[in-house]
């Protein structure tokens, strides 16, 4: 998925969740070619903080983000936000 595709998850999440609701999200930690069909395991561009400007976007807030590794080459986070 392109950030874009990404950012519209986070929307539609905060248009469904409830007042005071927690959302989580696995997303990748990687930021790489435009085309995520060309970065290693189609890995989306995405970090940390770019997914944390979308859920502030959109009025919710950040609780925790957790980095870890899936494999050697391949990183991940997990994102819990409140609205």
């Amino acid at each position: 998925m392109t950030s874009d595709v990404i950012e519209n998850y986070v929307k539609e999440i905060n248009r469904t969740l409830k007042k005071d609701g927690y959302a989580f999200i696995h997303h990748s930690f990687f930021f790489g070619n435009n085309e995520p069909t060309k970065n290693i395991g189609g890995r989306s561009n995405m970090t940390p903080e770019l997914f944390k400007s979308f859920v502030e976007k959109y009025d919710m807030k950040i609780i925790t983000q957790e980095d870890f590794k899936t494999s050697e080459n391949i990183n991940d986070t997990i994102t819990v936000f409140k609205k």
